[in-house]
């Protein structure tokens, strides 16, 4: 084997020069479609869905997402149709339909809840509505599946079902092709409508119907009407039910087809019955399409220009208006005898904002933006524009489509990181194939190995493995049940030697308590599902038949992506499975050091709660105030979930002279932190400019790292010892223990001064650790280019609650307050668990900051001049997490979404 294939080496310039680089990538791909298109089509099945996320985020952020997808779909027509014929054309897993579907659901996410919110909420909550059809599945479709049905009483129970689907989805449709309803589409919606249409018409005429309806409903509208709950059409408190679920995958296949023009029979003959249903629907259908291809705005020979980004002087500056139908949203139970219509005449609905914007928030079930953090939320549900509806240039004002130094700060880095990952994974094929005469894009291709020569390897250089598309043990073997017995064995045999869930002392009203440790959950718990809720049930059943406690533990924990989509894939499963008495008899979750990865967890603990989910989750910011529910000695948390909760890693730092030091790594906004847990010290720090090289191989868990020369002390870059603060002074002014040159036992205190090796517990951590590094130069680029930055370290008196003053070192890392007493860390506090920080009206330098663990706010009396610094610098960075975590949700719940339709 190729052992250079093997070594994993980075050079400084690599994550110092991170913004650069990644801007002029993206910049390629964004001017250079038939490059983007070329490199598209070498690429395997088992990337194009990472990548046409990618290309949708990021093309999206530069307001270009809308001309790549008229390129595709005019190449795809151009291309295939004498080629392979008018059956090939936008079918299966191609780039173009994969863009299309994660585009229309990033900008249309509002609209959807327009449309459908209501309507879907009703299918939920009727529990009494029936529309099954398939005689087969009548028996199976209640909830406990203990009816049976005599043959004579089939027939009628079946013409009952199949008048009632007629019935709601004639409903469904009514709603959906309302001429008014439709002047609420985003228009970039309908411009990819048009551009399937005109295709269509010139070169195939007769796929004209099931092309344009297989876009709109098979990747925008179906889809959201099978999920609801990942795509927020209903309320968090609402799962829907084995037969609600089943009720909406009839809908959406009669609304399908019916799109498309295509009578059911074959494979599903029980669906003929809505044969009519789609012939009465014809010419309703027809109309729908001519009016969705219109441009409200241009005139016809103008259409779509000005979302295409070219000039127009044209475009008409009256838009029409509506008001969404939030009273149905926030009390799905309102009008229980009728399905309302949506109410007109109001403020716009916007589109969803591209990745990483924070202009205007998606809008929550409950009306209220999820950017709670903005002073602007949006409490009555309604949300203005400027723009027409949907239109992206009014949200992203700031690109306009121009130089990548105008949208690079709004694409998240992990979808920076995966194209990265993609083009190295491919660079010997984007040599081969596409630095070739005749294809048109040497240039282009040659620029781009460059960048990644530059670049060096993907820090994400594993992938995290990705779930099965059928889960094996659903699919029992019975010729092989002595190998299936033992595999069930082992896999219990993980799930109790992992001890992520078990059960405590009781609490102080004799409750039994359990345990969920977070970051003890690994995702081979969901790679066989059936184990896992054995598990559950062995330790939680014979104690859930009265009131029990849930704790759970969120310290130390980092949920991946991996473990995020199984979560959200799973939960559906889980929450048929348990019985009604885990929902009814849970009195209270305790949530143990919040962070930003809490809300995957309890969109998970929703399986087995009922719809009072929110009014029995306390949060706990410091885990002793848990001590007024269960006794001091009774809390059976891991030791470790008392130190320090936010991000960081475990590794073992191996010294020059081999010896091995147990060590925390923690990131601030541009340094690495070095930390003993057992003595709670910061060891030290390293700027990440001070990190000349990094190197590792494929499957290694170790790193090493060379330091500048220069950086032999913790001094930073620049700075001179009197103005450093804290540990990184290392003793008193002007006294002698301030030399640069230290003694070999300061020296070897410190740490080796040229050169470092950690040793992870996984790969996967390996890369993360590499990930931050590269994500941290990247920030850093961002911040010099826009305004100066800031200290991440403030010496301040912090005045305790009987009055005294203590002098302490607030450090602000990438998602927490440090509080130091010199090296020693006294405690350290989640951005999450901060509630306000706040000036003082009268002194300047005093700072008060109300954490939500305490119920009294903290005085911080601040250095002369710093006071509104550190307000500044806190604010700001309690605001970038929040809007992190609500991307990153928005990101897996669509994520989900697809996987499950």
């Amino acid at each position: 084997m190729d052992t250079d294939k093997l070594s994993l080496q980075w050079k400084k310039s690599a994550w110092l020069n991170s913004t650069q680089l990644y801007g002029e990538l993206t910049d390629i791909i964004i001017k250079d479609t038939i490059f983007t298109r070329s490199f598209a089509n070498i690429i395997d099945n088992s990337e194009v869905d990472s990548f046409s996320k990618n290309i949708v985020n990021i093309f999206t952020a530069a307001n270009k997402t809308l001309p790549l997808i008229k390129d595709l779909i005019y190449n795809e027509f151009n291309t295939k149709v004498l080629a392979e014929g008018e059956g090939s054309i936008l079918r299966g897993n191609s780039i173009v339909n994969k863009i299309e579907g994660a585009y229309v659901r990033l900008i249309g996410a509002n609209y959807l809840r327009f449309v459908l919110s209501d309507l879907v909420t009703k299918v939920v909550l009727d529990t009494d509505l029936k529309l099954e059809i398939d005689p087969r599945k009548l028996n199976d479709y209640f909830e406990d599946g203990a009816i049976e049905y005599e043959r004579k009483h089939q027939e009628l129970e079946l013409k009952e079902n199949q008048t009632s689907l007629h019935q709601v989805a004639q409903m469904f449709l009514d709603r959906i092709t309302d001429p008014v309803v439709v002047e609420e589409m985003p228009r970039e919606i309908r411009a990819i409508a048009d551009y399937t249409a005109e295709s269509a018409l010139r070169y195939a005429p007769e796929s004209l119907a099931p092309l344009v309806g297989g876009f709109i409903m098979l990747r925008f509208f179906s889809p959201a009407i099978v999920t609801p709950e990942y795509s927020k059409l209903l309320s968090s408190e609402v799962v829907p039910s084995k037969r609600a679920k089943r009720n909406l995958v009839l809908l959406a296949k009669v609304l399908q087809n019916a799109s498309n023009g295509v009578l059911f029979g074959g494979k599903e003959d029980f669906m003929t019955c809505m044969n009519s249903f789609i012939t009465d629907n014809k010419e309703k259908m027809s109309s729908y399409f001519t009016l969705i291809c219109k441009d409200p705005i241009n005139t016809p020979t103008n259409k779509w220009i000005d979302l295409e980004g070219k000039p127009t002087t044209n475009v008409s500056t009256s838009t029409p208006t509506t008001v969404p139908p939030t009273a149905a949203a926030a009390n799905p139970n309102s009008n229980p005898n009728g399905w309302s219509k949506p109410v007109l005449g109001g403020s716009k609905w916007l589109a969803t904002t591209p990745s990483g914007t924070v202009s205007t928030p998606p809008i929550a079930n409950n009306g209220s933006t999820a950017l709670q953090s903005s002073s602007s939320s949006n409490k009555g549900g309604s949300m203005k524009s400027s723009g027409s509806s949907g239109n992206l240039a009014g949200s992203v004002s700031s690109s306009g489509g121009g130089s990548w130094d105008s949208y690079i700060k709004n694409i998240q880095i992990s979808d920076l990181f995966d194209l990265h990952r993609i083009f190295d994974l491919y660079k010997e094929k984007i040599v081969s194939k596409l630095s070739t005469p005749g294809n048109g894009c040497i240039k282009t291709a040659n620029r781009v190995t460059d960048i990644l020569k530059e670049l060096g390897p993907s820090p994400k250089t594993k992938n995290e493995r990705k779930k099965k598309e059928t889960d094996a043990s659903e699919e029992p073997n019975t010729e092989n049940n002595g190998s299936i017995g033992t595999a069930l064995e082992d896999c219990t045999h993980m799930l109790e030697r992992a001890r992520f869930l078990f059960q405590g002392p009781n609490d102080k009203n004799d409750r039994s308590v359990f345990y969920l440790i977070v970051n003890r959950v690994k995702p081979e718990v969901f790679d066989n599902v059936n184990p896992l809720i054995a598990h559950i049930f062995k330790v939680m059943d014979p104690h859930t038949n009265s009131p029990y406690t849930l704790v759970v533990d969120m310290s130390w924990a980092h949920i991946s992506n991996e473990l995020k989509k199984a979560i959200f894939t799973h939960l559906p499963k889980l929450a048929e499975i348990f019985s009604r008495k885990y929902k009814k008899n849970i009195d209270k979750i305790f949530i143990v050091h919040p962070s930003a990865y809490t809300r995957a967890v309890v969109y998970f603990m929703s399986a087995f709660t009922s719809r009072k989910l929110k009014r029995k989750i306390h949060d706990i910011y410091n885990w002793k105030e848990l001590t007024q529910y269960i006794e001091a000695e009774n809390i059976a948390l891991p030791e470790t979930s008392k130190d320090f909760i936010t991000k960081s890693y475990r590794v073992v730092k191996i010294n020059s002279k081999g010896k091995k030091q147990e060590r925390l790594i923690k990131f601030t906004s541009n340094s690495l932190l070095n930390i003993d847990p057992k003595t709670h010290r910061i060891q030290n720090e390293k700027r990440i400019d001070e990190i000349d090289e990094i190197s590792s191989r494929i499957g290694s868990l170790q790193i090493h790292m060379r330091l500048s020369d220069s950086s032999s002390c913790t001094f930073g870059k620049n700075q001179s010892l009197t103005n450093r603060i804290g540990f990184l002074s290392l003793g008193g002014g002007g006294s002698s223990n301030n030399s640069v040159n230290h003694s070999n036992k300061d020296k070897d205190k410190l740490g080796d001064s040229t050169s470092r090796k950690y040793v992870c517990n996984d790969e996967l951590e390996r890369d993360h650790i590499l990930q931050d590094i590269f994500e941290t130069g990247f920030k850093m680029g961002l911040s010099s280019r826009s305004a100066k930055s800031l200290p991440t370290e403030y010496k301040v008196i912090k005045v305790n609650n009987v009055g005294k003053h203590q002098e302490r070192i607030f450090k602000l890392t990438i998602d927490s307050l440090l509080n130091l007493d010199q090296q020693r860390i006294k405690s350290e506090n989640s951005f999450a668990g901060i509630e306000e920080v706040t000036l003082d009206k009268d002194e300047d330098d005093v700072v008060w900051i109300k954490f939500k663990s305490e119920s009294n706010k903290r005085k911080i009396i601040c250095n002369k001049g710093e006071g509104k610094q550190l307000h500044y610098v806190l604010t700001d960075a309690i605001n970038k997490y929040q809007t992190t975590i609500d991307i990153q949700e928005g990101a897996l719940k669509l994520d989900a979404e697809e996987g499950s339709y």
